[in-house]
């Protein structure tokens, strides 16, 4: 039985549970907060309203029947649902939200297992009465992934989707799919959001707003899988299931169709409901992880990295060392403000396990003397240390991070502000590991508040605000979390910019690039310098595993409360980075349409 503080499930309504685990492993979880966490009420009243709005009504399927009718391309669709257990009335209820669908040019293909001939009668009645509907047995003992590969084998169609027993479709899934494909045929693999539901199809909870094409977000978790749609000829030179990915074939599948796609797309409409299945057994559970460990394993297997697969909940984390340390370059831009700087400085030596590394400290006109006297100290004490004097009027965070560069003798960067502290053992080995990667560009970390509760970053949302801004900032992790927010701060992803507080770059790469852009001064530089990277084919890790503090903006002042900053310059470098970068303005691939984007905490737009 499942609880939440002293609750019994079974005491619970059922649609109440938006949940997530959390256990003595997990990253680092606030005291007290390992426990199961359940929606609150305005969380699932929010959502239920957002359902009721988007689920299609019958004047809506009237106006998306007329308008497929107007679709050149009308590609057979062949549905693949196996069915291994499960509750008839589950089961029935998959097949109906096939046969509801507003797109007709479809059939069902049910592949029942051996164990399951006992409801083979309920399901024959509808290949009597439909067509489209039909009915195939898997041979006795046959592993599921055969029986799948042996029944697309027979299958004449454009494209398969799959369906797990149990799961529901809205009525315009198919349509939108469709629709997606008349937009660009070329789209090989296409993906859609999803949602939860019990065994009360009409309840829905834990929503997930996906982001476009995330490679790296697969290897946390496979987020494609509801509802995805492929083209056949894909599926067979992909090599269909393997029997030997055991309970994890789907993820297996997964990764080998994204790497031989054309075109991956993503329709960021939730289409899909999964149904809540919480009496999988502890024996059951260790199978699928064993199985996905060793797919895992395969896929981020490469040489000089050593990798390390841990599992939190539905989160996998790879977490990749080198096997060789690189120099790495730590570039602190500062000026006076000797309490946050010895505190920054004293945390990487304290608790830095990787030790090929220099710190370049570029001092922009620091006149207190008990900073200088800690220049003086810490240089003799330590000879990786170097001051870089660098006296400008006014300051230019993009210039002072330039000018450390030029300094660095090591081969991977990481700029660093000034009031940050170092929390993880092993973050600048991390980072660096990261970094390496090939096509990699900028990679940085969970930041945190000072009382270890609150999130200040989780990668740059590009379009919050307007403008740009930290992804999650000021949630509290002690809860509850919505699926979406839970996933996408637990999860290693792809993101569209990082903050300059805390990045790593390979030097190379930066010099590449031209460094950070000079003209933006104080604000934006870091999200301009990510974007660049992109653009240069490169892509940028959050990296979830790594955490700092960050006392945000205490040698500056934030824009809006201090005069420190000059507000004309902030609100010009915003409306120069707005200009420059528009199309990520209107549409950061890393987040989801249907987010307000008045906020950075993934919440529904009403």
């Amino acid at each position: 039985m499942y609880r939440s503080g002293g609750i019994p499930y079974k005491n619970l309504p059922s649609v109440f549970f938006e949940y997530l685990y959390c256990n003595e492993e997990s990253i680092k979880p606030p005291p007290g907060s390992c426990k199961l966490v359940f929606l609150s009420n305005d969380m699932y009243a929010s959502y239920k309203k957002w359902v009721a709005k988007k689920l299609p009504d019958f004047m809506s399927l009237h106006k998306i029947k007329i308008e497929q009718k107007r679709f050149k391309h009308q590609p057979k669709i062949s549905i693949v649902m196996s069915v291994t257990d499960g509750k008839i009335d589950n089961i029935l209820e998959s097949i109906d939200s096939v046969l509801g669908q507003v797109y007709d040019n479809w059939e069902l293909n049910i592949l029942l297992s051996s164990s399951c001939v006992d409801i083979e009668g309920a399901l024959i009645k509808y290949t009597k009465k439909y067509r489209n509907i039909k009915v195939s047995s898997a041979r006795n003992k046959e592993y599921e992934a055969d029986a799948i590969n042996s029944l697309v084998d027979g299958i004449k169609c454009d494209r398969l989707a799959f369906l797990e027993q149990g799961d529901v479709l809205w009525p315009n899934a198919l349509y939108e799919v469709v629709r997606a494909l008349n937009e660009d045929h070329d789209r090989d693999i296409i993906y859609t959001d999803e949602d939860q539901i019990p065994d009360d199809r009409h309840d829905h909870v834990a929503p997930f707003f996906k982001p476009d094409w995330n490679p790296e977000l697969l290897e946390s978790i496979n987020y494609i899988t509801s509802l995805l749609v492929i083209s056949r000829s894909l599926y067979i030179k992909a090599g269909g299931m393997r029997s030997e990915s055991g309970s994890a074939y789907w993820w297996d599948l997964s990764f080998r169709i994204t790497r031989a796609a054309k075109a991956i797309h993503h329709v960021p409409k939730i289409l899909y409901s999964r149904r809540l299945r919480l009496d999988r057994d502890d024996k059951y559970i260790k199978q699928i992880v064993a199985s996905e460990k060793k797919v895992l394993k395969n896929h981020t297997k490469r040489a000089n990295y050593i990798i390390t697969l841990e599992k939190n909940n539905e989160i996998w984390n790879a977490i990749r060392t080198t096997k060789d340390d690189a120099l790495v370059s730590i570039i602190i831009p500062t000026k006076n403000q000797y309490t946050i700087l010895n505190k920054c400085i004293k945390s990487i030596y304290k608790k830095t396990l990787y030790k090929n590394f220099e710190i370049i400290i570029v001092d922009t006109g620091s006149t207190s003397r008990r900073v200088l006297r800690f220049y003086k100290r810490f240089t003799k004490r330590h000879n990786n240390l170097r001051v870089v004097n660098w006296h400008e009027t006014p300051f230019s965070y993009s210039q002072s991070c330039n000018e450390g560069a030029r300094y660095a003798k090591g081969s991977i960067l990481v700029m660093l502000n000034n009031d940050t502290e170092v929390i993880t053992p092993n973050w600048l080995g991390r980072l660096a590991a990261e970094a390496r990667l090939p096509g990699v560009g900028a990679v940085g970390p969970m930041l945190m508040y000072a009382d270890m509760l609150t999130v200040q970053h989780a990668g740059v949302g590009v379009g919050l605000g307007g403008v740009a801004a930290n992804l999650l900032s000021g949630l509290s992790i002690a809860g509850p979390l919505t699926r979406s927010q839970y996933l996408m701060l637990y999860s290693r992803r792809n993101v569209s910019a990082l903050t300059g507080a805390c990045m790593a770059i390979r030097k190379d790469i930066f010099e590449k690039i031209g460094g950070f852009d000079e003209g933006f001064r104080v604000t934006y530089n870091d999200v301009d310098l990510c974007l660049r990277l992109i653009v240069a084919g490169y892509k940028n890790i959050y990296i979830p595993d790594v955490q700092l503090i960050h006392h945000e903006s205490v040698s500056l002042g934030l824009p809006e409360k201090s005069t420190i900053r000059d507000k004309s310059e902030f609100y010009e470098s915003m409306n120069s980075f707005v200009s420059k970068w528009k199309e990520y303005v209107e549409h950061d691939p890393a987040l989801n349409s249907s987010l307000d984007k008045t906020n950075a905490h993934y919440k529904l737009k009403l």
